[in-house]
Parts: C-alpha cells; structure tokens; sequence
C-alpha cells in the first residue's frame, strides 16, 4: 500500500463522519484547479524541460491549502535512441521542502513524481489564484545518448484508472484537519511544445542536392520561424537567416558541392524569448544534379474524359545536346503520375547548359522538345516542363490534341520512330488471338486487354503518317 494512501487511512474516522455533514457549508467548498505542465523546452540535444504548475481556480470560495499529490504522465519514449537511458530529475520548486514531490523517475513511458506525505496544515503553502499558479516543479528530462531522436515528447497527464496516475489532495473541513482528495481530470492540460522539431534534410544525411527544402513541423506557440543554416556548428556565419518565415519549409538553393552544412530552426514566444530546435547537419553531394519535373500524355492511355491516365507510364528520358549531332548527354528513367500526369527524372554528372528534351514510351512516338532546347542548372535546381500545355511544347508541334490535353501519338509498338503497316500488324495479331494483362505492349489503351480500339487508334495514326520529328 502506498504512503499516500496509508495517510489517508489514519484519518480519524470521527473526521470522515463529519466532512459528510460539513460538506453543505459553504466554508468547505472543494477546491477547483488549472494543472499544467507548460514551458517545454529542448533547452540541450539531450535535454528537455518543463514547468508543472498549480493553479487556484475558484478561489473567491474557499482557500486552496495544498495537501500532497502525485504526478504522473505518459510520454513517447521513443524519444531516446535505442540502447540509451532516460532520466528525470526536479530542478526547482516553489513549494516549502517538505512539501515538494520526490523521487522522479522514468519507466517505460511513464514519467512520475511521488507524493511527499502531508504535514500540519498551519504550514502548508497555499496554492496561487493567479496565472500561471504555484510552480510544484521544474523537471529536466534528459538521455544519456548525445541527442534525441526527432520524434515528438507527446506528453499527456495519466489521469484515469488503471493505477497510477496524477492525485491532489488539499486540507479542508473544520479546523482544515480533513485531507480531502480532489483529483480532476479535466482540469489537467500539456502545455506547448516550445520548439520546433526538424523534418528534413535528415541529420547527418550525404545524399543532398546543391537545391535543398528545408521543413520543420509546426509549432502553435509562434508565429514566425527563424531558418538558420551554416558551414560551423557554433553559426559563427550564416549561410542563411531568415527571422521573417511563417510557413514551415524554405527552399533553398546554391549550396555547395561537397559540403556539410548545420541546420535549425529558432521559434520566440509571446513574451520575446527564443527558443532553438536541435542542430542537425547534412552534406552536398560531390558532384552535380539536374532534376526534370516532366509532364506527358500518351494518347492512347488518356481517358479526357475521367481526366487520367488509364495506368501509370513507364518513360525514359534523354537529354541531348542542342547542337549537331545531338548526342546524349544523360538519360534517366522514371514514371507518369496517373493523376497529375508528372515524373521527376534526375540526371547526375552533367554540366549545366542547353539540352533537348527527348522523350520515348514503349507505345509512343519518341517525341522531342521544342525547337532551340532548354536550359538546364546543374546546381539541383529543378526544371518544369509540360508536353501537355501546347503543341508547340513538341518539336515540329508532334502532338495530338484529345480533350484539352496535347498528347504524343501512340502506336509505335516496334519502337521503330514510325507509326506503320509492322506495328499495325502486331495490334492486329494479338487482338485476334485476345491478348490479355498488365503492360501489354500492343495494349495501346491501357486496359489490360489488346482489341479493336488498339488496332483503330494505330490505324489511324499509320495513315497520318505519324513519325519521329527531330532536329
């Protein structure tokens, strides 16, 4: 049985009696109250903190003389890296010593402090009616690893059945001889999480491109962030520093080739105190990135009037020099979005300058880029270009209008840069034989099996004399 109970075992029963008959006049009103674990700070890699107080809540009607109480919440304790060890202390307290919690201690997700026992009540503290309230405790959580993970504390009072959770008890009754246990749930609240925790880039990530989005997650208790990014550690120098932003990613771009950079993000509180995330860091890649954000359309796949693709496309894209003879500068490989029609193809290794953009479907048309090519920045920075917005947007306009999407031609089966009499034949010859599944080359359509509509939008195109136009 725990102390606190005990105590309250040895109450004269002559006291309980009473407290029913008392508990009429209006001299014995139970106290209400606020209980808030607030001002939760990462004030250290490996350290957060945080204020408990106790707040008076109707104290027009009676005192509130603290009793004792115990306080428990549960956490997230993910929070520590696997293999190191959480530990939680009382740093500072408003209450008399023999009234202050003891013995806090961590298990498992659970954070708790124990009740001392109650003493005489002519010395006990009364609890403040004013904001924020008597401050029970400052608790430090710390880890013994150098850092915490970037998961969130997700801290919340343990407040219900089973046992254990939070219990309050105040003195009142006749003569405030009665410890009278008050514990509510309801007025138990977390606070806000004074930091901000970082998304991206991952600390101690390589893999990064010289154009970077920074994101963080959003922290209610600011209304600015401050993005601080630098070469050192300390932040000597600012690569970046931007007090004014007040959405939670920035991108950002010209960083350096094969460079580590650190990373935070400050937050300010009503009051003007900032406070700071963790530092993460992250390096450039060695070499250069351009990266194509593309949008196609093949005609046969695209259904304008559901305004999708039938299934996701398989493409690969060239980048070719813009000058004779256009050889290939790079190629990547990627996949057409159904809904939004798009893929992200990245090319490694190659200098910045002007490139035509060279298209090939398994089913389509190779189709190129308009006539002069693009330029392209190898500092990572992404290149948008849309196939779909104009005939024009195709070398020599080769595309086909369906809807108000331009698409390229399909019914190059063979792959051959010509839509005629072989590929014609291959739709025919599988149609008969009712060829069936998924990516059926001679399924132009997209619905897994390969019929008339296959061989009728080939037909079509053979006749157009549809073919590969070029520089």
């Amino acid at each position: 049985m725990s102390e606190f109970l005990k105590a309250l075992l040895v109450i004269p029963i002559l006291f309980s009696f009473q407290r029913i008959s008392l508990a009429q006049d209006s001299l014995f009103v139970t106290p209400t109250y606020k209980l808030t674990a607030t001002n939760i700070v990462l004030t250290q890699p490996n350290r957060i903190e945080f204020d408990v107080y106790l707040r008076h809540t109707n104290g027009n009607a009676t005192p509130f003389i603290y009793g004792t109480a115990q306080y428990y919440w549960n956490f997230n304790s993910g929070i520590a890296y696997q293999g190191d060890t959480l530990k939680l202390s009382i740093i500072g307290s408003d209450l008399p010593t023999e009234y202050q919690p003891v013995n806090p201690s961590v298990t498992g997700n659970i954070l708790r402090m124990a009740p001392n026992l109650p003493t005489n009540y002519m010395i006990s503290p009364v609890i403040d009616t004013s904001n924020p309230g008597t401050l029970i405790a400052r608790l430090r959580l710390r880890t013994t690893g150098s850092a915490f993970t970037n998961q969130k504390l997700n801290l919340e009072w343990r407040s219900v059945l089973p046992d254990p959770y939070t219990r309050i008890a105040a003195f009142t009754g006749e003569n405030n001889i009665l410890l009278y246990e008050i514990q509510n749930a309801s007025s138990q609240f977390v606070g806000n999480y004074l930091n901000t925790q970082l998304i991206s880039p991952a600390d101690n990530s390589t893999d990064n491109t010289a154009a970077v989005i920074f994101s963080w997650n959003k922290n209610s208790a600011t209304m600015n962030y401050d993005l601080q990014i630098s070469t050192d550690s300390l932040f000597s120098n600012y690569f970046y520093n931007d007090s004014t932003l007040t959405d939670t990613s920035k991108f950002i771009t010209g960083l350096a080739n094969d460079t580590k950079y650190y990373w935070r993000v400050k937050t300010k509180d009503s009051s003007g105190n900032y406070y700071s995330s963790v530092v993460w860091n992250f390096r450039i890649l060695p070499y250069s990135l351009i990266n194509l954000n593309l949008t196609v359309l093949s005609q046969g796949k695209y259904d304008p009037f559901m305004n999708l693709l039938r299934q996701k496309d398989s493409v690969t894209v060239y980048l070719r020099n813009s000058v004779a003879p256009f050889s290939i500068a790079d190629s990547a490989e990627g996949v057409i979005d159904t809904l939004s029609y798009k893929g992200l193809f990245t090319f490694e290794y190659i200098s910045s300058g002007n490139y035509y953009i060279c298209v090939r479907n398994k089913q389509c048309i190779e189709t190129w880029s308009k006539a002069g090519g693009e330029f392209m920045n190898n500092n990572g920075d992404t290149l948008n270009y849309d196939f779909t917005s104009s005939a024009a947007n195709a070398y020599g306009s080769n595309q086909i209008l369906v809807g108000s999407k331009y698409c390229f031609y399909s019914g190059d089966v063979n792959q051959d840069k010509y839509i005629n009499t072989p590929d014609l034949i291959a739709v025919l010859n599988d149609a008969r034989i009712f060829e069936s599944g998924y990516y059926i080359q001679t399924d132009i359509n997209g619905d897994n099996s390969v019929d008339i509509v296959d061989a009728n939008i080939c037909y079509n195109n053979s006749i157009r004399f549809i073919e590969t136009i070029q520089p």
